[in-house]
């Protein structure tokens, strides 16, 4: 974490208003912390609302600010090293379904000999 957590404030203040005073102090809300297994998990889920939203239901600001402090550079490299291995494997299973013939045929194909 980049400060201590008590001592940040959302950007945020909201005016509270209560019946008849206007001179009401703002309400103060911290920030959200960091889930102690994001920097591990998030290049799985990647952005997005079937992503890290879902999964930390958290906002995408919120996101963005808790790459940034765990340090946007290295999230976004494991996030691509991430998904080109999924790639990967998903090319093998592609091409190994096509060579052991699991892929159907069009009907009407005489095998070939």
């Amino acid at each position: 974490m980049m400060e201590d957590q008590e001592s940040r404030v959302c950007s945020i203040d909201v005016a509270a208003t209560r019946a008849g005073e206007d001179d009401a102090a703002p309400v103060r809300r911290p920030y959200r912390e960091v889930p102690h297994d994001f920097v591990e998990r998030w290049p799985q889920f990647g952005w997005g609302v079937n992503g890290a939203e879902a999964e930390w239901r958290a906002n995408g600001r919120t996101i963005a600010r808790w790459i940034d402090e765990c340090g946007r550079d290295e999230m976004i490299l494991a996030r691509k090293r991430y998904r080109e291995a999924q790639r990967a494997v998903a090319g093998r299973a592609r091409r190994k379904r096509y060579v052991l013939s699991q892929t159907p045929k069009p009907p009407g194909t005489a095998p070939q000999k």
